[in-house]
């Protein structure tokens, strides 16, 4: 059963035969890893692609609603969207510059905007005070 796990690559089926398998062999001499080790060896490997596997879906998504974010202008989850993509695309060869650097510039555009909007509003309160205290 165990060798037939390792050939369907199947890991949890892997995994949960490997521990019976160790609980089988802890009386040989050197505890089953003549026998076990391509087992363990082919588990840690399979174990490793699904978290690669995992963080590129992640990834993907993240990418995808950073992307729905910028068309709709949404500065609040672009920057949220931007500090989860930063992480996943650490690794790549860039920085992740290459997908990202848009989404930066854009939040930057749009806080921008934002820090003028409220300028300006100020400055109309401002003025209205003056206004009406003139009258």
């Amino acid at each position: 059963n165990l060798r037939k796990a390792e050939l369907a690559k199947d890991a949890k089926k892997l995994r949960s035969l490997l521990i019976t398998a160790e609980e089988l062999c802890e009386d040989d001499p050197d505890g089953g890893d003549a026998v076990l080790q391509g087992a363990r060896d082919l588990l840690a490997a399979l174990e490793e692609n699904e978290a690669n596997l995992r963080r590129m879906k992640e990834r993907k998504e993240t990418l995808d609603n950073l992307r729905k974010a910028e068309l709709a202008k949404d500065a609040k989850k672009l920057r949220s969207l931007l500090i989860t993509a930063e992480e996943l695309c650490e690794d790549d060869p860039d920085g992740g510059d290459a997908v990202l650097q848009g989404a930066r510039d854009l939040l930057a555009a749009l806080e921008e905007n934002e820090a003028n909007l409220r300028r300006m509003k100020e400055r109309k309160e401002t003025l209205d005070n003056l206004r009406k205290a003139e009258l």
